[in-house]
This record gives C-alpha cells, sequence and structure tokens, in this order.
C-alpha cells in the first residue's frame, strides 16, 4: 500500500541486508507514511505493518477497510459520507471515524 502510495521504492536507504532485516524485523522501522494520507488509509497502513503477525488484519479485514478509503477519498463531504455509509454500506462495512 506504501508503494502504491508514495510511488517510491521503501527502505531504498538500506543497502546492506543484514541492516535492513535487523532494522525492520528487529527495530520495527517503517516507511514514513505522507502527512497529508488519507487517515483512515494510514491507520490501515499501520495495522498491517504490526509487528504481532497476529495482530494484522485478515485479508477480508483489508478489503472492507478498503471500502471505506474509497468512500473518503470520493466523497469530502462528511453527509454525503454518511448517506454513504448508511445507504450501501450500513451492514457490511465498520463505519469509520473519519
Amino acid at each position: 500500500m506504501w508503494e502504491f502510495l508514495t510511488r517510491q521504492e521503501p527502505f531504498a536507504h538500506h543497502q546492506d541486508y543484514a541492516r535492513f532485516r535487523r532494522a525492520v524485523c528487529e527495530l520495527g522501522e517503517r516507511p514514513p507514511i505522507p502527512p497529508d494520507t488519507e487517515p483512515v488509509l494510514a491507520e490501515l497502513m499501520q495495522a498491517c505493518w504490526a509487528a504481532d503477525p497476529a495482530a494484522r488484519p485478515s485479508m477480508a479485514e483489508v478489503l472492507k477497510r478498503l471500502d471505506i478509503v474509497l468512500i473518503n477519498v470520493a466523497i469530502s463531504d462528511p453527509l454525503g459520507r454518511q448517506f454513504w455509509y448508511n445507504a450501501f454500506y450500513k451492514n457490511t462495512v465498520r463505519k469509520s471515524k473519519y
């Protein structure tokens, strides 16, 4: 998701595999999320990066949450978003806090 969003290679500053592996796996390094990222997308990306694999969302949950991202990106008006949630996703997608 980060690569699609930024159109950049993550961790490009790492040249040594052992240091890269340690930075990501042991020290929890993650690429910076741009500040103008849709908040629901940023939250989803961070959830997918959880250190504990059991804490990461399932692919089914990722897809549900991407529906929310799409609504938030496509519909900027809060009332329009709420209408869309109520009319089309009322029982299938958790409501976003945004």
